[in-house]
């Protein structure tokens, strides 16, 4: 007998204070993190709602040291996938891309705005 599992629980999200600040909630974990870690002339773009749990994981089978580039909140998880089709042509392996001028334009776009 097959058992379906019940229906997830919508990501739910609480607008901070100023414009254009979402925090965006995954099923009571946290907010949804897009990161960009560098590992040589590689860099993971990825989503997280904990970075600093997924670089351990990720350091465990990577034998250079990640170098966490940058991170923010996203109010959606397809932010990532959104991502992944900006940055396809510097695409190698699954959530991994080299380190392009693209993408380097984009993390100090991102870094910029932050300040």
């Amino acid at each position: 007998r097959v058992r379906f599992p019940e229906k997830r629980q919508q990501a739910q999200y609480t607008p901070k204070k100023g414009p254009n600040k979402v925090k965006a909630y995954s099923r009571g974990r946290g907010p949804y993190y897009i990161y960009f870690l560098k590992s040589g002339k590689y860099v993971k773009i990825g989503l997280s709602t904990s970075i600093e749990k997924r670089i351990m994981d990720l350091q465990t089978g990577n034998p250079v040291e990640l170098e966490l580039l940058c991170k923010y909140v996203v109010n959606s998880k397809y932010a990532e996938s959104r991502l992944h089709q900006k940055f396809r042509e510097d695409h190698t392996l699954n959530e991994w891309f080299y380190l392009s001028e693209n993408i380097k334009n984009y993390i100090e776009e991102i870094l910029k705005n932050e300040r």
